[in-house]
């Protein structure tokens, strides 16, 4: 599957549920199991001083959208809401952008 990230392995790969004739959206699971393929994923890398940081950064990010999500489905109005799910997006690019530096570095 091309898109957000590339295949690294089964468990770095996002799944997106088909049911019948209607794409489900369980945006609260998919940001959870994106958060949780990314630790899998980041275990399985070598740590050195460059990559180290680079993986602590890419967990922090990829864990927080779920977080934030899931704070945004208990928010206590709209506004807070919209605020909330606007971090998520804002996060988005940031993890595609470290996916990218982790990847040229352990392609050296």
């Amino acid at each position: 599957m091309k898109g957000f990230v590339q295949k690294f392995g089964e468990e770095f790969t996002i799944y997106i549920k088909f049911s019948m004739n209607n794409l489900q959206y369980n945006l609260e699971e998919r940001t959870a199991k994106f958060g949780k393929s990314t630790i899998i994923f980041c275990r399985t890398l070598k740590q050195d001083n460059i990559t180290a940081p680079l993986v602590n950064q890419l967990i922090r990010s990829a864990t927080s959208i779920g977080a934030n999500y899931m704070e945004a489905n208990s928010a206590s109005s709209r506004k807070d809401f919209q605020n909330k799910i606007f971090i998520c997006k804002k996060r988005s690019p940031g993890n595609k952008t470290l996916v990218e530096d982790v990847k040229a570095v352990i392609s050296r």
